[in-house]
Protein backbone atom coordinates (compact mmCIF):
# COMPACT_ATOMS: atom_id res chain seq x y z
CA UNK A 1 0.00 0.00 0.00
CA UNK A 2 3.06 2.20 -0.29
CA UNK A 3 3.11 5.17 -3.02
CA UNK A 4 5.74 4.71 -5.27
CA UNK A 5 7.47 7.93 -7.03
CA UNK A 6 5.44 7.95 -9.85
CA UNK A 7 3.79 11.00 -11.40
CA UNK A 8 1.01 9.61 -11.58
CA UNK A 9 -2.45 11.88 -10.20
CA UNK A 10 -5.72 9.55 -10.82
CA UNK A 11 -5.42 9.08 -6.89
CA UNK A 12 -4.39 11.05 -4.35
CA UNK A 13 -2.00 9.22 -1.37
CA UNK A 14 -2.06 9.26 2.08
CA UNK A 15 0.38 11.34 3.65
CA UNK A 16 1.52 9.80 6.96
CA UNK A 17 4.33 11.41 9.72
CA UNK A 18 5.62 14.55 8.15
CA UNK A 19 4.96 13.30 4.52
CA UNK A 20 7.70 10.84 5.16
CA UNK A 21 5.26 7.95 3.64
CA UNK A 22 2.63 8.01 1.15
CA UNK A 23 0.15 5.49 1.27
CA UNK A 24 -2.20 4.23 -1.58
CA UNK A 25 -6.11 4.54 -0.45
CA UNK A 26 -6.88 1.50 -2.81
CA UNK A 27 -5.03 -1.89 -4.33
CA UNK A 28 -6.72 -3.60 -6.73
CA UNK A 29 -5.18 -7.35 -7.55
CA UNK A 30 -6.25 -8.87 -10.98
CA UNK A 31 -5.15 -12.24 -11.42
CA UNK A 32 -6.47 -15.78 -13.26
CA UNK A 33 -8.81 -17.95 -11.29
CA UNK A 34 -7.27 -20.24 -8.89
CA UNK A 35 -3.61 -17.70 -9.56
CA UNK A 36 -3.72 -16.50 -5.38
CA UNK A 37 -6.15 -13.87 -5.49
CA UNK A 38 -8.09 -15.15 -2.38
CA UNK A 39 -5.28 -16.96 -0.84
CA UNK A 40 -3.62 -13.76 -0.26
CA UNK A 41 -6.96 -12.29 1.55
CA UNK A 42 -7.38 -15.68 3.48
CA UNK A 43 -3.67 -15.31 4.55
CA UNK A 44 -4.37 -11.32 5.85
CA UNK A 45 -7.05 -12.51 7.43
CA UNK A 46 -5.52 -15.47 9.29
CA UNK A 47 -3.06 -12.80 10.86
CA UNK A 48 -5.64 -10.38 12.00
CA UNK A 49 -7.49 -13.13 13.16
CA UNK A 50 -4.18 -14.66 15.23
CA UNK A 51 -3.71 -11.37 16.60
CA UNK A 52 -7.30 -11.13 17.96
CA UNK A 53 -7.76 -14.40 18.87
CA UNK A 54 -4.36 -16.40 19.68
CA UNK A 55 -4.83 -15.79 23.32
CA UNK A 56 -8.42 -17.45 23.61
CA UNK A 57 -7.16 -20.24 21.78
CA UNK A 58 -6.50 -23.53 21.99
CA UNK A 59 -4.12 -24.47 24.20
CA UNK A 60 -2.40 -26.71 22.78
CA UNK A 61 -0.93 -26.13 18.50
CA UNK A 62 -1.59 -23.49 16.06
CA UNK A 63 -4.37 -24.18 13.34
CA UNK A 64 -2.90 -22.57 10.05
CA UNK A 65 -2.91 -23.29 6.56
CA UNK A 66 0.22 -24.25 4.32
CA UNK A 67 1.75 -24.79 0.89
CA UNK A 68 0.33 -28.42 0.09
CA UNK A 69 1.69 -28.49 -3.74
CA UNK A 70 5.05 -28.26 -1.52
CA UNK A 71 5.71 -31.41 0.46
CA UNK A 72 8.39 -29.58 2.31
CA UNK A 73 5.91 -26.50 2.98
CA UNK A 74 4.49 -28.07 6.73
CA UNK A 75 8.01 -28.00 8.01
CA UNK A 76 8.41 -24.94 7.96
CA UNK A 77 7.66 -21.76 9.17
CA UNK A 78 4.89 -19.57 8.09
CA UNK A 79 6.20 -15.93 8.82
CA UNK A 80 3.41 -12.78 8.82
CA UNK A 81 4.74 -9.16 8.42
CA UNK A 82 3.42 -5.54 8.16
CA UNK A 83 3.28 -2.00 8.71
CA UNK A 84 1.04 0.47 10.23
CA UNK A 85 0.73 3.93 10.81
CA UNK A 86 -1.24 4.52 14.20
CA UNK A 87 -1.07 8.72 15.52
CA UNK A 88 1.03 9.03 12.84
CA UNK A 89 3.72 7.13 14.67
CA UNK A 90 4.97 3.90 11.86
CA UNK A 91 5.57 0.41 13.64
CA UNK A 92 6.77 -2.79 11.60
CA UNK A 93 5.17 -5.65 13.64
CA UNK A 94 5.26 -9.69 12.67
CA UNK A 95 5.46 -13.24 13.52
CA UNK A 96 6.40 -16.59 12.52
CA UNK A 97 5.08 -19.44 13.63
CA UNK A 98 4.75 -23.48 12.96
CA UNK A 99 1.86 -25.89 13.72
CA UNK A 100 2.60 -26.08 17.29
CA UNK A 101 3.79 -22.43 18.71
CA UNK A 102 4.88 -19.04 18.07
CA UNK A 103 8.63 -19.36 16.74
CA UNK A 104 9.05 -15.77 16.29
CA UNK A 105 7.54 -11.89 17.41
CA UNK A 106 8.55 -8.48 16.64
CA UNK A 107 7.18 -4.60 16.84
CA UNK A 108 10.29 -1.69 15.77
CA UNK A 109 9.06 2.02 15.33
CA UNK A 110 10.42 4.27 13.04
CA UNK A 111 11.74 7.44 13.56
CA UNK A 112 11.67 10.00 11.37
CA UNK A 113 14.19 12.81 12.40
CA UNK A 114 16.76 14.04 10.31
CA UNK A 115 17.64 10.40 9.79
CA UNK A 116 15.13 7.77 9.31
CA UNK A 117 15.68 5.09 12.21
CA UNK A 118 14.49 1.94 14.03
CA UNK A 119 14.59 0.73 17.71
CA UNK A 120 13.08 -2.32 18.97
CA UNK A 121 9.94 -1.89 21.30
CA UNK A 122 9.94 -5.76 22.18
CA UNK A 123 11.27 -9.20 20.18
CA UNK A 124 10.71 -12.65 21.08
CA UNK A 125 12.51 -15.28 19.88
CA UNK A 126 11.55 -19.21 21.17
CA UNK A 127 14.79 -20.29 20.52
CA UNK A 128 16.76 -17.84 22.61
CA UNK A 129 17.89 -18.71 26.48
CA UNK A 130 15.35 -15.64 27.25
CA UNK A 131 12.69 -15.81 24.94
CA UNK A 132 11.35 -12.24 25.30
CA UNK A 133 13.81 -8.85 24.96
CA UNK A 134 12.34 -5.45 25.18
CA UNK A 135 13.08 -2.10 24.42
CA UNK A 136 13.41 0.71 26.79
CA UNK A 137 10.66 2.70 24.80
CA UNK A 138 7.87 0.16 25.43
CA UNK A 139 6.88 1.17 28.43
CA UNK A 140 4.39 -1.25 31.00
CA UNK A 141 4.17 -4.54 32.37
CA UNK A 142 5.92 -6.00 29.78
CA UNK A 143 7.52 -9.04 31.84
CA UNK A 144 4.41 -9.78 33.82
CA UNK A 145 2.22 -10.22 30.41
CA UNK A 146 5.31 -12.16 29.10
CA UNK A 147 4.79 -14.66 32.32
CA UNK A 148 1.41 -15.01 30.65
CA UNK A 149 2.39 -15.54 27.07
CA UNK A 150 1.38 -19.16 26.26
CA UNK A 151 3.71 -20.83 23.26
CA UNK A 152 0.98 -20.93 21.13
CA UNK A 153 -0.27 -17.00 22.02
CA UNK A 154 1.20 -13.70 20.44
CA UNK A 155 2.57 -11.16 22.92
CA UNK A 156 0.48 -8.90 21.14
CA UNK A 157 -2.83 -10.37 22.01
CA UNK A 158 -1.89 -10.60 25.80
CA UNK A 159 -1.10 -7.43 26.13
CA UNK A 160 -4.45 -6.27 24.47
CA UNK A 161 -6.05 -8.69 26.79
CA UNK A 162 -3.82 -7.20 30.26
CA UNK A 163 -4.86 -3.26 28.83
CA UNK A 164 -1.08 -2.31 27.45
CA UNK A 165 -1.71 0.84 26.20
CA UNK A 166 0.44 0.79 23.15
CA UNK A 167 -0.41 -3.09 22.39
CA UNK A 168 -3.78 -2.21 22.60
CA UNK A 169 -3.64 0.68 20.09
CA UNK A 170 -2.07 -2.05 17.43
CA UNK A 171 -4.34 -4.71 18.58
CA UNK A 172 -7.16 -2.66 17.58
CA UNK A 173 -5.74 -1.80 14.24
CA UNK A 174 -6.17 -5.31 13.56
CA UNK A 175 -9.83 -5.02 14.87
CA UNK A 176 -10.82 -2.64 12.96
CA UNK A 177 -9.67 -4.36 9.43
CA UNK A 178 -13.34 -5.60 7.62
CA UNK A 179 -13.09 -8.95 5.34
CA UNK A 180 -15.88 -9.73 2.97
CA UNK A 181 -15.91 -12.53 0.95
CA UNK A 182 -18.35 -12.21 -1.15
CA UNK A 183 -21.08 -14.16 0.94
CA UNK A 184 -24.48 -11.99 2.24
CA UNK A 185 -24.39 -11.31 5.88
CA UNK A 186 -27.35 -12.17 8.28
CA UNK A 187 -30.17 -10.29 8.46
CA UNK A 188 -29.90 -9.43 11.91
CA UNK A 189 -26.06 -7.86 11.36
CA UNK A 190 -27.52 -6.02 8.70
CA UNK A 191 -30.99 -4.62 10.77
CA UNK A 192 -28.16 -3.58 13.82
CA UNK A 193 -26.01 -1.44 11.31
CA UNK A 194 -28.93 -0.04 9.72
CA UNK A 195 -30.55 1.04 12.89
CA UNK A 196 -28.36 4.01 13.02
CA UNK A 197 -29.37 6.97 11.16
CA UNK A 198 -26.27 7.69 9.31
CA UNK A 199 -25.81 4.51 8.33
CA UNK A 200 -29.74 3.96 6.67
CA UNK A 201 -28.98 7.68 4.89
CA UNK A 202 -25.76 6.84 3.81
CA UNK A 203 -27.35 3.74 1.84
CA UNK A 204 -30.19 4.76 1.27
CA UNK A 205 -28.58 7.75 -0.70
CA UNK A 206 -25.94 5.79 -2.63
CA UNK A 207 -28.67 3.23 -3.20
CA UNK A 208 -30.77 6.29 -4.78
CA UNK A 209 -27.66 7.27 -6.44
CA UNK A 210 -27.14 4.24 -8.23
CA UNK A 211 -29.95 4.24 -10.09
CA UNK A 212 -31.49 0.75 -8.80
CA UNK A 213 -35.18 2.71 -8.64
CA UNK A 214 -34.94 2.82 -4.87
CA UNK A 215 -36.83 6.22 -3.17
CA UNK A 216 -35.82 5.55 -0.10
CA UNK A 217 -35.17 2.73 3.08
CA UNK A 218 -37.21 2.73 6.10
CA UNK A 219 -36.25 0.94 9.11
CA UNK A 220 -39.32 -0.41 11.45
CA UNK A 221 -39.34 -1.68 14.55
CA UNK A 222 -43.32 -3.31 15.54
CA UNK A 223 -44.51 -4.77 18.44
CA UNK A 224 -44.75 -8.59 18.29
CA UNK A 225 -48.11 -9.54 18.83
CA UNK A 226 -48.93 -11.97 22.02
CA UNK A 227 -48.89 -15.23 19.76
CA UNK A 228 -45.69 -14.07 19.00
CA UNK A 229 -44.51 -13.38 22.47
CA UNK A 230 -45.62 -16.94 24.03
CA UNK A 231 -43.66 -18.68 21.03
CA UNK A 232 -40.38 -16.32 22.09
CA UNK A 233 -40.75 -17.37 25.57
CA UNK A 234 -41.78 -21.42 24.69
CA UNK A 235 -38.35 -21.36 22.22
CA UNK A 236 -35.87 -19.26 24.42
CA UNK A 237 -37.04 -21.53 27.89
CA UNK A 238 -36.45 -24.63 25.78
CA UNK A 239 -32.74 -23.66 24.46
CA UNK A 240 -32.18 -22.48 27.74
CA UNK A 241 -32.67 -25.52 29.05
CA UNK A 242 -30.60 -27.51 26.93
CA UNK A 243 -27.83 -25.30 26.35
CA UNK A 244 -27.56 -23.94 30.64
CA UNK A 245 -26.30 -20.34 28.99
CA UNK A 246 -28.64 -17.24 27.94
CA UNK A 247 -25.33 -16.42 25.63
CA UNK A 248 -25.68 -19.57 23.27
CA UNK A 249 -29.48 -18.51 22.52
CA UNK A 250 -28.72 -15.25 21.18
CA UNK A 251 -28.30 -16.06 17.78
CA UNK A 252 -29.16 -14.65 14.00
CA UNK A 253 -32.08 -16.28 13.26
CA UNK A 254 -33.37 -16.16 16.78
CA UNK A 255 -33.23 -12.80 16.60
CA UNK A 256 -34.37 -12.38 13.14
CA UNK A 257 -37.41 -14.19 13.80
CA UNK A 258 -38.27 -12.77 17.53
CA UNK A 259 -36.25 -9.36 17.71
CA UNK A 260 -35.23 -9.02 21.28
CA UNK A 261 -38.63 -10.90 22.65
CA UNK A 262 -40.43 -7.22 22.49
CA UNK A 263 -40.23 -5.50 19.09
CA UNK A 264 -38.93 -6.89 15.69
CA UNK A 265 -37.28 -4.85 13.00
CA UNK A 266 -37.63 -4.80 9.57
CA UNK A 267 -36.92 -3.14 6.36
CA UNK A 268 -39.12 -0.94 3.87
CA UNK A 269 -37.86 -0.42 0.67
CA UNK A 270 -39.58 2.34 -1.38
CA UNK A 271 -39.88 1.92 -5.10
CA UNK A 272 -40.67 4.70 -7.52
CA UNK A 273 -43.50 3.13 -9.96
CA UNK A 274 -45.61 4.51 -13.02
CA UNK A 275 -48.52 5.21 -10.65
CA UNK A 276 -47.45 5.57 -7.33
CA UNK A 277 -44.68 4.20 -5.21
CA UNK A 278 -44.07 0.93 -3.75
CA UNK A 279 -42.97 -0.98 -0.58
CA UNK A 280 -41.03 -4.03 -1.10
CA UNK A 281 -38.80 -6.32 1.67
CA UNK A 282 -35.49 -6.92 1.37
CA UNK A 283 -35.74 -10.24 0.17
CA UNK A 284 -37.38 -8.92 -2.96
CA UNK A 285 -34.64 -6.79 -4.15
CA UNK A 286 -31.88 -7.77 -6.53
CA UNK A 287 -29.05 -10.02 -6.07
CA UNK A 288 -27.08 -6.90 -6.68
CA UNK A 289 -28.85 -4.43 -4.02
CA UNK A 290 -28.42 -7.01 -1.42
CA UNK A 291 -25.01 -7.52 -2.02
CA UNK A 292 -24.06 -3.84 -2.41
CA UNK A 293 -25.60 -2.73 1.23
CA UNK A 294 -23.39 -4.50 3.13
CA UNK A 295 -20.65 -3.17 0.99
CA UNK A 296 -21.53 -0.13 1.15
CA UNK A 297 -21.95 -0.44 5.07
CA UNK A 298 -18.65 -1.85 5.92
CA UNK A 299 -17.29 1.17 3.29
CA UNK A 300 -18.57 4.07 5.75
CA UNK A 301 -17.72 2.41 9.02
CA UNK A 302 -13.98 2.17 7.08
CA UNK A 303 -14.48 5.95 5.98
CA UNK A 304 -15.54 6.89 9.72
CA UNK A 305 -12.80 5.63 11.23
CA UNK A 306 -10.11 5.70 8.94
CA UNK A 307 -9.28 1.62 8.93
CA UNK A 308 -9.09 -1.16 5.97
CA UNK A 309 -11.89 -2.86 3.94
CA UNK A 310 -10.26 -6.04 2.40
CA UNK A 311 -13.13 -7.26 -0.47
CA UNK A 312 -12.96 -10.65 -2.20
CA UNK A 313 -14.39 -10.03 -5.62
CA UNK A 314 -15.77 -6.85 -5.21
CA UNK A 315 -17.34 -6.54 -8.40
CA UNK A 316 -19.40 -9.85 -7.57
CA UNK A 317 -23.03 -9.13 -9.07
CA UNK A 318 -22.05 -5.43 -8.79
CA UNK A 319 -22.35 -3.22 -12.40
CA UNK A 320 -18.71 -1.94 -13.51
CA UNK A 321 -20.14 2.08 -12.80
CA UNK A 322 -20.83 0.88 -9.70
CA UNK A 323 -17.69 -0.44 -8.68
CA UNK A 324 -15.75 2.43 -9.86
CA UNK A 325 -17.89 5.53 -7.77
CA UNK A 326 -17.11 2.81 -5.01
CA UNK A 327 -13.84 3.59 -5.86
CA UNK A 328 -14.30 6.96 -5.79
CA UNK A 329 -15.04 7.25 -2.07
CA UNK A 330 -11.74 6.41 -1.23
CA UNK A 331 -10.32 8.55 -4.19
CA UNK A 332 -8.98 11.71 -2.11
CA UNK A 333 -8.83 13.75 1.37
CA UNK A 334 -12.79 15.45 0.66
CA UNK A 335 -14.12 11.94 0.47
CA UNK A 336 -11.80 9.66 2.43
CA UNK A 337 -10.92 12.47 5.25
CA UNK A 338 -9.57 9.73 7.77
CA UNK A 339 -7.64 7.97 5.43
CA UNK A 340 -9.39 5.07 5.18
CA UNK A 341 -7.45 2.15 2.36
CA UNK A 342 -9.63 -0.94 0.73
CA UNK A 343 -7.76 -3.60 -0.83
CA UNK A 344 -9.78 -5.83 -3.77
CA UNK A 345 -9.39 -8.46 -5.87
CA UNK A 346 -10.91 -8.38 -9.49
CA UNK A 347 -11.32 -9.21 -12.39
CA UNK A 348 -13.35 -6.42 -13.96
CA UNK A 349 -10.96 -4.95 -16.36
CA UNK A 350 -13.77 -1.50 -16.95
CA UNK A 351 -11.29 -0.43 -13.86
CA UNK A 352 -8.29 -0.32 -15.62
CA UNK A 353 -10.07 1.89 -18.76
CA UNK A 354 -11.41 4.15 -15.92
CA UNK A 355 -8.28 6.23 -15.00
CA UNK A 356 -9.00 5.70 -11.37
CA UNK A 357 -6.60 3.71 -10.65
CA UNK A 358 -2.44 4.66 -10.56
CA UNK A 359 -0.33 2.24 -11.98
CA UNK A 360 1.19 1.31 -8.22
CA UNK A 361 -2.10 0.77 -7.29
CA UNK A 362 -2.64 -2.54 -9.84
CA UNK A 363 -1.21 -5.66 -9.01
CA UNK A 364 -1.19 -8.96 -11.04
CA UNK A 365 -1.22 -12.59 -9.34
CA UNK A 366 0.21 -15.03 -11.35
CA UNK A 367 1.34 -18.43 -10.46
CA UNK A 368 4.67 -20.30 -11.26
CA UNK A 369 5.00 -23.97 -12.56
CA UNK A 370 5.40 -25.51 -9.21
CA UNK A 371 1.84 -23.56 -8.44
CA UNK A 372 3.07 -20.94 -6.24
CA UNK A 373 1.51 -17.26 -6.16
CA UNK A 374 3.73 -14.23 -7.21
CA UNK A 375 2.20 -10.62 -6.54
CA UNK A 376 3.50 -7.49 -9.11
CA UNK A 377 2.50 -4.36 -9.12
CA UNK A 378 1.91 -2.75 -12.97
CA UNK A 379 4.75 -0.03 -12.27
CA UNK A 380 7.48 -2.40 -12.35
CA UNK A 381 6.32 -2.53 -16.07
CA UNK A 382 7.43 -0.21 -18.75
CA UNK A 383 4.51 1.63 -20.25
CA UNK A 384 3.64 4.65 -21.85
CA UNK A 385 1.43 7.61 -20.87
CA UNK A 386 -0.85 6.43 -23.83
CA UNK A 387 -1.05 2.67 -23.42
CA UNK A 388 -4.18 1.05 -23.03
CA UNK A 389 -3.40 -0.99 -20.19
CA UNK A 390 -6.69 -3.10 -20.06
CA UNK A 391 -5.91 -4.30 -23.97
CA UNK A 392 -2.28 -4.97 -22.69
CA UNK A 393 -4.00 -7.00 -19.48
CA UNK A 394 -6.11 -8.96 -21.57
CA UNK A 395 -3.66 -9.74 -24.49
CA UNK A 396 -1.38 -11.23 -21.41
CA UNK A 397 1.66 -8.59 -22.00
CA UNK A 398 1.70 -8.42 -17.94
CA UNK A 399 0.71 -12.04 -17.23
CA UNK A 400 -1.94 -12.61 -14.78
CA UNK A 401 -4.46 -14.41 -17.63
CA UNK A 402 -5.30 -17.78 -17.80
CA UNK A 403 -3.79 -19.84 -20.58
CA UNK A 404 -5.85 -21.86 -22.80
CA UNK A 405 -5.24 -25.22 -24.55
CA UNK A 406 -7.59 -25.73 -27.85
CA UNK A 407 -11.57 -26.19 -25.88
CA UNK A 408 -13.12 -27.88 -28.92
CA UNK A 409 -11.29 -31.29 -27.66
CA UNK A 410 -13.06 -30.49 -24.45
CA UNK A 411 -16.87 -31.94 -24.89
CA UNK A 412 -17.33 -35.38 -26.37
CA UNK A 413 -20.84 -35.35 -26.77
CA UNK A 414 -22.83 -37.51 -28.97
CA UNK A 415 -23.24 -35.35 -32.78
CA UNK A 416 -26.09 -36.11 -34.94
Amino acid sequence: MTATSLADTQMEPIDFPEGKIKALPVIAIYGANASGKTNIIEAMKFACDFVLDSYKGNTKGVERSYFKLDKNSKQRPSEFDCDVVINGRHYNYGFSLDDETVLEEWLFEFNYGQRKSRRTLFYRNRSHENEFSFGSHLKGKNKDIADLTRDNCLFLSSGAQNKHPLLTEIYDAFDNTIFKFGHFPALQSLLNSLEDEDNLEFVSSFLTFADTGIEQINFRKEALTEEQKAIFNKVSGALNQLTKSDDDVDDELFQTLFGDGEEQASLEFVHKSCEQNTSLALEEQSLGTRNLIPTLLFTKHVLDSGSILVVDELNDSLHPLLVIELLKLFKDSKSNPNGAQLILTTHETSILTSNILRRDQVWLAEKSKEGESYFTPLSDFKLRSNDNIAKGYLEGRFGAIPFFGDIKGIYKGNAE
